[in-house]
């Protein structure tokens, strides 16, 4: 018979199913599982095995919805442990790696506990269950319509480019201007000469990145790439487990007009090269990558914006 969640018939379940089984020497993780049909739970997970309260020296605690909890312990969706950490949908104290262990499981101790628990729990909800990839659509869009991206999923989708504006994402003038300081500084570190944003002489005819390499140099970067916003954007197109490919900072000066080809400084060109896509591309359903740009300055065509054909991505070419 299944029982609900973490419940006490379900947990007497639980304790018939584990009487045999031998304590792990895997990490013990407490949790605190929160928004249940039962309350507030404080559990444990020791490897392989469920148990009640919390144990002292454990690895680290960690505070998680039941969903959530349920998606990962149950349904064996280890992986949706980092993507919720990295969303502000789970907190921990102590080592983070604890739960780093839990996204990259591969089997054995999670995957048993997976397995028992499985046959003998109900559904998160009573509704239509899904899992795989149904799921994690679901998922996505959910978290997209808990921000209020509807619409800009929508442009998204027919134009293949979509601008947010910065109330939207809750960035303030005060903290892009932190960024960009921020950015010049390194540039200039790196490079010996400090970037003219006034008449952008020192980077005349640059219009390849100017910046690598500098998400760890200061912790404001990773608020950027962390923003609740963006990663929704992002993972709506390719997923929860997308992974950071490229990180680079474009510092466009005045050019001097192309002397062959086209009009336009870099060109049209799609950013795809590194994978050798043959054409035609993949179908927009099936993107495999996502360019997100933060806009530091003004970003105007006189002043060298991105040109972007509106619905090109469905050309596959």
């Amino acid at each position: 018979m299944q029982e609900v969640f973490l419940s006490e018939s379900w947990f007497h379940q639980v304790d018939d199913i584990q009487k045999d089984t031998p304590a792990s020497r895997g990490p013990v993780l407490n949790l605190v599982v929160t928004d249940g049909p039962t309350g507030e739970q404080r559990v444990r997970v020791e490897g392989s095995r469920f148990a009640r309260g919390h144990a002292d020296g454990a690895a680290a605690t960690v505070t998680l919805p039941f969903d959530i909890a349920h998606a990962i312990f149950v349904q064996g969706r280890f992986r949706d442990a980092m993507p919720a950490f990295t969303a502000g949908k789970i907190q921990i104290e102590g080592q983070l790696s604890a739960l780093a262990s839990i996204a990259r499981s591969d089997g054995d101790e999670l995957r048993e506990l997976r397995n028992r628990l499985l046959t003998i729990t109900r559904p998160a909800s009573n509704g239509t269950s899904l899992s795989g990839e149904a799921a994690a659509r679901a998922g996505r869009l959910a978290e997209i319509n808990r921000l209020g991206l509807g619409e800009f999923t929508r442009q998204l989708d027919v134009n293949g480019y979509v601008a947010l504006p910065r109330e939207t994402t809750g960035m303030s003038v005060e903290f892009i201007d932190r960024v960009r300081e921020r950015v010049l500084d390194l540039i200039a570190e790196r490079s010996g000469v400090r970037p003219d944003v006034e008449t952008g002489e020192s980077h005349r005819n640059v219009f390849y990145p100017s910046l690598y390499y500098y998400l760890f140099e200061d912790r404001i970067f990773e608020e950027l790439l962390m923003n609740e916003y963006a990663l929704a954007m992002a993972s709506y197109l390719v997923g929860e487990d997308c992974i950071l490919s490229a990180c680079t900072v474009f510092m466009k000066g005045p050019a001097d007009p192309p002397t062959t080809g086209s009009k336009l400084q870099l060109g049209l060109h799609a950013d795809n090269a590194g994978w050798q896509l043959p054409e035609p591309f993949p179908h927009p359903s099936e993107t495999v990558g996502v360019n997100c740009t933060w806009l530091l300055t003004d970003y105007t065509a006189d002043d060298g914006a991105t040109v972007f054909v509106p619905g090109s991505h469905f050309s596959r070419r």
